[in-house]
């Protein structure tokens, strides 16, 4: 159970920093955009990926404090948790591919 806790937070501190970084990142680019018109082509990526990481941090954080907290369906949140990181990998591998 300590193993899924530490991999829980890991995922938590992880997902909530990147969240962070690429809203401050699109808030910069937001205020940039009529400057340099190549910066409206990444413009709706950048918001797909910022979305995606910030609603994996919610389920990453719901995971976490059901581990916290006790709860009894704490490994539905795991489950909710891992399959999100799994699809949030396959949709931005595919945004920045295609």
């Amino acid at each position: 159970m300590q193993a899924v806790r530490i991999l829980t937070a890991v995922a938590l501190a992880l997902t909530v920093t990147l969240a962070v970084l690429l809203w401050v990142v699109s808030l910069m680019m937001g205020v940039h955009l009529d400057l340099r018109p190549g910066l409206r082509d990444e413009w709706p990526t950048l918001l797909a990926i910022t979305t995606t990481l910030s609603v994996l941090a919610m389920c990453s954080a719901v995971a976490f404090f059901s581990l916290r907290r006790g709860w009894s369906g704490w490994w539905i949140a795991q489950v909710v948790m891992w399959v999100a990181i799994v699809f949030a990998s396959v949709l931005i591998r595919g945004l920045l591919l295609g």
